[in-house]
């Protein structure tokens, strides 16, 4: 029998036989969800909380489920898709806010009188802890916007709790802290070093697609004029400069001083050997082997650092974009491309993550920057993004 609901900081509770039921201030469009909610927690094994597909006032989907131990940090699954989007259930790290249900079986009573902003998130990652899923239902419907906005309070209690920070956690970290729990769940989310083939298989494959495909080319021209306008008698920092196409066209355009820098030995090698017979009006690029880890520079040493298609190779950026700002001077720019992300295509396989030019926003915010400009470019399928260290 479904009991009485208690209304506490729009957050209400419904007691109902196996599960509580917990929702924010929202609108239900489901008559049946507790049909589907039954359903879900006796077809799916060891099912700790279920919730809705979350629309958006003009009906594009704004979240189906939340993602949070995760590359991009937190971020809603599905955001500005159309509804017809996800017809299966889908596997999340947590449920925010919205209508889910929660199975009696992973928790102990619960208080919505008690509720924050960030206790849907907490039950989540405990009920994760205790070997509990968590998922989304395509077919129960809400129209539900909320964000999660703590106070400084609530996040310091959150942080001093679980050791990362909810929104924006430091996958390094939380990986050390929680390595072999059910928190990490999701593999294709764990930390590996893939060698690049393309350095090791095919010698200086920028430079050989430059001369030879003219889209590439084309596309090639315009990040180096766009670079070139933000890269005028200063340092600049080519991160992930593969084998150095790059760095050498902005050095013979702009006579700055660039420095390229990347993990992989093949790529730094070419780029030196591609270089080494090329001219230059100003400062001849310089190339380092880099390693994971801190960057090899001083704080505030660069007034520009680009990274052309690298963020989504990345397993922690959190980690690399707070490195970048380090080295960047006060005001200093990052500019970068990245694939944007596609819900019809298969994901390259050497892609940790793609972004949406939101959530590319979203993660440079939270960590200091002032996003100047972020859009993507249809013809090429990419996100540019200029954001200014605060």
């Amino acid at each position: 029998m479904i009991g009485q609901s208690v209304d506490k900081k729009n957050w209400q509770l419904i007691d109902h036989d196996n599960f509580y039921i917990v929702k924010t201030d929202c609108t239900i469009l489901s008559d049946d969800y507790l049909a589907y909610f039954t359903d879900a927690f006796q077809r799916y094994p060891n099912l700790a909380i279920v919730g809705a597909k979350r629309l958006s006032a003009d009906g594009m989907i704004f979240s189906m489920g939340e993602r949070l131990v995760h590359a991009k940090g937190y971020h809603q699954i599905g955001r500005g898709l159309a509804k017809h989007y996800y017809v299966f259930p889908e596997e999340v790290d947590v449920i925010s806010a919205g209508l889910f249900a929660v199975s009696k079986d992973f928790t102990g009573e619960i208080d919505c009188a008690q509720f924050t902003d960030l206790s849907a998130i907490d039950l989540s990652l405990s009920c994760r802890l205790k070997g509990g899923r968590i998922m989304s239902l395509p077919h129960v419907l809400v129209k539900d916007e909320t964000i999660p906005q703590p106070d400084k309070f609530e996040e310091a209690e959150f942080m001093q709790a679980w050791g990362f920070s909810w929104n924006n956690p430091d996958l390094g970290d939380l990986w050390e802290r929680y390595m072999g729990s059910e928190l990490l769940w999701d593999l294709s989310q764990h930390p590996e070093v893939t060698e690049f083939e393309k350095y090791t298989d095919r010698d200086a494959y920028h430079w050989k697609t430059y001369d030879t495909v003219d889209s590439y080319r084309a596309r090639t021209d315009l990040l180096i004029e766009e670079i070139s306008k933000l890269s005028q008698d200063c340092r600049v920092l080519d991160f992930g400069c593969g084998d150095g196409l790059y760095s050498h066209l902005l050095a013979q355009k702009t006579g700055s001083e660039i420095i390229g820098i990347d993990i992989e030995v093949d790529g730094i090698k070419q780029a030196e050997k591609m270089t080494r017979d090329e001219t230059y009006s100003g400062h001849r690029p310089a190339f380092v082997l880099g390693e994971v880890g801190p960057l090899p520079f001083d704080d505030d040493h660069f007034e520009t650092v680009f990274m052309l298609d690298v963020i989504e190779h990345l397993s922690n950026p959190v980690a690399i974009i707070n490195d970048i700002k380090r080295v960047l001077k006060p005001n200093g720019i990052l500019f970068l491309t990245t694939p944007e992300w596609n819900f019809h295509r298969i994901a390259d396989p050497y892609h940790v993550v793609e972004y949406s030019v939101q959530e590319l926003t979203d993660q440079l915010t939270r960590n200091g920057f002032n996003v100047l400009a972020a859009c993507d470019i249809p013809q090429y399928r990419d996100i540019i993004a200029v954001a200014q260290k605060t």
